[in-house]
Order: structure tokens, then sequence, then C-alpha cells
């Protein structure tokens, strides 16, 4: 097997387990918190905060149902506020929707959700409140062969609206350097350094799909995602209009994600909740032996 897919596969296994790399910071409490300012809030004082914005991008650890249920019932508790609010999720490609009729997973599946990489029913308590709702719910991923493909083939397998709006805001340097650190630590720091670049423009291409599917549902919506992917400094927001959204990452006491960057930089709000227990999806792995020398060394 070649280490491009394994990495993509094994990736997303980490990504499922951690949403993103997680920077161990045993001060941190649980709560709601303002992150320019530090102060605490009440989850009516988030909503209200929230309830302004054009676009809201709420974070996930990926396997931590309590999360997805405290975003279900929060985005439900926006659109009584926001008429006309639309969802859009990672967990679907862009362009598609989920239609009426059926029960939770059976919509979702007909809209190309992958229950089994997903590891349904984790996503459950954010869903269901979505659609008893009848929210429009839309996808903004890019799929996953075509994933592949951009780190195989590098900017000639991007689509020309994505490349377009990755080139009208190209990454800075030092956004650049968070996100391959994150990257790395989300490979379990085994990733080879020959694929650092390609695996960057693959976060890119999602991130800025991802942005094309708020901007093309239009205000008010609220894209859920990884971690990783809210983050002001490198992912969606990049793409969109300055001042007009708002992000909250959604993080666990003690494993606040970081890589060394200040939280005020990242996200606007964090909403941190007890760790769960969960084992290491690092413990014991190795890559093929013809990819060892090529591998980085983690942390």
């Amino acid at each position: 097997m070649s280490f491009l897919r394994l990495s993509l596969g094994f990736g997303l296994c980490v990504a499922l387990l951690s949403g993103g790399a997680q920077a161990a910071s045993p001060e941190a409490e649980t709560g709601i918190f303002e992150t320019a300012s530090g102060r605490s809030l009440s989850r009516d004082e988030l909503l209200q905060r929230l309830a302004g914005a054009d676009y809201l991008l709420l974070g996930e650890l990926h396997d931590n149902p309590e999360q997805h249920r405290a975003r279900g019932l929060l985005i439900r508790d926006l659109a009584r506020q926001r008429p006309g609010l639309k969802v859009v999720a990672e967990h679907l490609e862009l362009g598609r929707q989920v239609e009426e009729g059926g029960a939770p997973l059976e919509r979702l599946s007909r809209a190309g959700f992958d229950p089994k990489g997903w590891r349904w029913p984790v996503h459950e308590p954010l869903f269901a409140p979505l659609l008893e709702e009848r929210l429009p719910l839309l996808g903004g991923n890019i799929p996953r062969d075509e994933a592949r493909r951009i780190v195989r083939e590098g900017q000639s397998a991007l689509r020309p609206s994505l490349a377009a709006a990755m080139q009208a805001t190209p990454l800075r340097q030092e956004a650049r350097a968070q996100l391959e650190a994150s990257l790395l630590r989300g490979h379990c720091g085994q990733m080879p350094e020959r694929l650092k670049a390609p695996m960057v423009l693959a976060q890119e291409a999602k991130d800025a799909a991802m942005a094309r599917g708020l901007l093309d549902a239009g205000a008010p919506a609220v894209l859920v995602a990884g971690n990783g992917h809210v983050r002001r400094d490198y992912g969606v927001p990049r793409f969109l209009p300055g001042g007009r959204s708002l992000s909250v990452g959604f993080l666990e006491q003690g494993r606040v994600e970081s890589e060394g960057a200040a939280l005020a930089l990242i996200y606007d709000f964090v909403w941190v909740m007890p760790a769960m227990d969960r084992d290491d999806p690092c413990l014991g792995l190795k890559l093929p032996a013809a990819e060892q020398g090529g591998a980085a060394r983690g942390n």
C-alpha cells in the first residue's frame, strides 16, 4: 500500500479521533470563553453574540457526541432567531443537499454521507435536531478521491474556482507553518517531507470549497466542520469576507488545540467540554519499511 493512500486513510482516522492536532493545556477549564478577553460566557450570551454574524463556523472533535449534541441544539436555537439559516457540512460533498423523507441516516446517506467513515451514530446528535427543524443541510467538502488526486498531481488537479480563491488569498507564512505542524501531528509525526506541500494544498482546497459552500448558500449560514477547518489563521475564514464571520472551536479540557499560537488568533470563542477517554490512535503506528526514511519525526 502506498504511503499516500495509507496517509490519507490514517489521517482521516486520526482526525475522526481528534478533530485536528491537540496540544496539551492542563490549565484549560470547561465552559464557554471569548478568546480575545478570556471572559467566560453563558450559553445564552454566546447565542446573542453569534446571532448577528452572517457566517458562523462551529468546529468539532469528530468523535465527541456531546459536542455534536451541543452544536445541534445551538444551531436549532440560532435558527429560531435567524429565519432562513442554512447549514453547510464538511461531512457532505459540495453541491449535495439532504432532501426530505425518511429517518436521519437514510436522508443523509441519499446525499452521500458515509456512515462508516464518520462512525454513525456519533453525529446523530448533531444532525437530528437540524433535520427536525427542517433546516437546509448542504454539502461543502471536496470528494475524498479529489483530495487524493490533488496530493498526487498538485495544482493541476485543483478545480479552477478553488485555485482562483487560493490565489486571491494566499496562505501567510506563519499560518502555513501552523498548518504544516497540525498536519504532521495529525499523522502522528510520520509524514514524509515530500508530502508536506501536497497535503497542505489538499487542506487548502477543502477549506476553499467549504467557504464556497457558505457563500453559495448565502447569509445567514453556519458551517459544521473539524476544528482545523474553522481556524481563523489558515482555515475557512481566510476565504470569507472580512468582519462577517465568527468561529467557535469545540475543545476538550486539557486538550486545547493551539500548536503554540494564541487561541485569540485561532477562534473568536471556544467551548471547552470534559475530555473523553480514548485510545491513542498513534500507538503502535509504523510506516511501510520503504517509507521510513522519508518520514518526519514527531515531537
